[in-house]
């Protein structure tokens, strides 16, 4: 007996749905932007200074995937939002490039969560 295969354009994937209102997810992604500008202001002059910045910016990063998670109800949402967050002083490379490369990967992360923001309005609710 042959095997069914699913064809994707006759089964697709289910379309995220908001768990909550639009407004509140809103005011939550926005208020992840502005505590990741934040960790974009401290100078990092030192070795414990970037071990400290990245330290936060990992929190704020799994807290923005937690985030996501929960404002749909699929993994849609991350999709949208970088994977990425590397422990940089433990690379080799000179000290301004590792703070420069943490610079821009809080910078993409906060450009992901805005890009999610884009979207939200394209979501539907759930009922």
């Amino acid at each position: 007996m042959a095997e069914e295969t699913q064809n994707p354009t006759t089964n697709p994937a289910p379309r995220a749905t908001l768990q909550m209102p639009r407004a509140e997810a809103e005011g939550l992604i926005r208020t992840q932007i502005d505590r990741g500008r934040e960790l974009l202001e401290p100078p990092i002059e030192n070795k414990p200074d970037l071990r400290q910045a990245e330290d936060k910016g990992e929190k704020w990063s799994k807290s923005n995937k937690e985030l996501l998670r929960r404002i749909v109800d699929t993994d849609e949402l991350l999709h949208i939002y970088p994977h990425m967050f590397a422990k940089l002083w433990q690379r080799q490379m000179p000290f301004p490039e590792k703070v420069s490369d943490f610079r821009w990967e809080i910078g993409s992360s906060i450009a992901g969560l805005e890009a999610v923001l884009g979207c939200l309005e394209l979501i539907p609710e759930s009922s």
